[in-house]
């Protein structure tokens, strides 16, 4: 019998057998990215799911927006963090889920955090290595509550999880006064070799390489206000990390619309900056993707927009819609959004969190989507499929 049908044979006995195939979702990590890229994981879940499977939830408890993914337990899976907030000044124990090796069940581990006091109200968590041993720490972006009132923009301290040994300890950022702070991102931006980390409200927090940082609120020279979410990444290719910022474009007082800050290992300033192209009445910014569609090289800019409008208040925080602008050679920024992308957005819908750009399905191509599937309880899960050309809507 040749080679050929001793081959043959052998597949056909392996496409009759009736083992399950078991799929290894292992893999090692690189937490010295940007923080951006580290926003990802092999699975999707509903974000409450796991805290009601284990008895964590309760009534008026949101995950949504402060869900983050990483490898807590080094055993080579992705793991799930949670710092959930429900609009009171009280503090949430962080908690985390560990990955039992199939991306389907998860274990709520209470023994991980030390000094596990949690935040108030965390509106986003980024990932990265700030203390250098490999292993992935979270940095908890925290506005605290808003109850509704004169004052209601309370602010909360910010906080960091720092990996320790085999497990992980929480502490208070003191370095940032209590403030309102929506977003954060961290990047090595001077490239010196560690994770610096901006946040929304402009600081810098300046990482010695052993997660001791250092405030500096002179790096960021920009006397924009409303920025709200914040990306670093290398948009022009040049070697440099920029900043690309959104929020509130809709009032007077507001930024100009999302803008590119162009980076040179030194500082951020409005005369190396680039605006991007606003639209009327759908004036907030909320979150910031990036991907090469057109496969020149160059990264793509994807906002996620939903509603603000000058003096139009029923607008605001209504609707979702997708601007998705082509990166010419990191110099010129064009929107290209009905080339990229079918129904691109509904005055009518649930605003979106945070959208994920990945191959989640395993066949070749980078789908758009929700990262959470039930979009925040409405039942209704955005996604796209990417064709080679164009994202089309599911």
């Amino acid at each position: 019998m040749n080679k050929f049908f001793l081959l043959l044979f052998a597949l056909i006995i392996t496409s009759c057998s009736k083992e399950p195939v078991k799929v290894d979702f292992s893999r090692n990590f690189d937490y010295m990215q940007p923080s951006y890229f580290l926003f990802e994981s092999d699975f999707r879940f509903e974000p409450t799911k796991l805290a009601k499977e284990s008895g964590n939830y309760r009534q008026g408890d949101n995950y949504i927006c402060n869900v983050a993914y990483a490898d807590f337990n080094s055993d080579g899976y992705v793991d799930v963090i949670y710092a959930k907030g429900n609009n009171t000044i009280d503090r949430h124990p962080v908690e985390i889920y560990l990955n039992d090796g199939d991306n389907l069940n998860f274990t709520h581990d209470e023994n991980l955090i030390s000094n596990n006091i949690g935040g108030e109200t965390v509106r986003k968590s980024i990932i990265g290595d700030f203390n250098g041993d490999k292993k992935p720490d979270v940095f908890f972006a925290d506005h605290g509550a808003e109850p509704p009132g004169a004052n209601q923009y309370l602010g909360a301290e910010q906080s960091i999880l720092i990996s320790s040994g085999n497990g992980y300890e929480f502490k208070i950022i003191n370095q940032i006064p209590k403030e309102f702070n929506h977003g954060a991102c961290s990047g090595d931006f001077d490239n010196d070799g560690d994770l610096d980390i901006f946040t929304s409200t402009g600081h810098f927090l300046i990482n010695d390489g052993n997660a001791n940082f250092t405030l500096s609120d002179e790096i960021f020279k920009s006397e924009t206000v409303g920025i709200f979410t914040v990306e670093m990444i290398d948009i022009n290719n040049d070697g440099f990390l920029d900043l690309i910022t959104g929020g509130h474009s809709f009032e007077s007082h507001d930024m100009k619309g999302p803008t590119i800050y162009f980076g040179n290992g030194v500082n951020f300033s409005d005369d190396r900056s680039y605006i991007l192209k606003d639209i009327p009445s759908w004036g907030v910014v909320v979150d910031i993707d990036f991907h090469d569609l057109n496969n020149d090289g160059y990264k793509e800019v994807i906002l996620n927009r939903t509603g603000g409008e000058s003096g139009n208040w029923d607008l605001f925080y209504t609707g979702w819609r997708i601007q998705i602008f082509e990166n010419i050679a990191g110099s010129d920024y064009r929107d290209e959004t009905e080339k990229y992308i079918d129904n691109f957005q509904d005055r009518n819908g649930r605003w979106t969190v945070w959208y994920r750009i990945d191959d989640i399905d395993n066949d070749g191509l980078v789908e758009l989507f929700d990262d959470d599937p039930n979009h925040n309880g409405s039942g209704v899960d955005l996604f796209w499929n990417w064709n080679g050309t164009k994202f089309i809507k599911q």
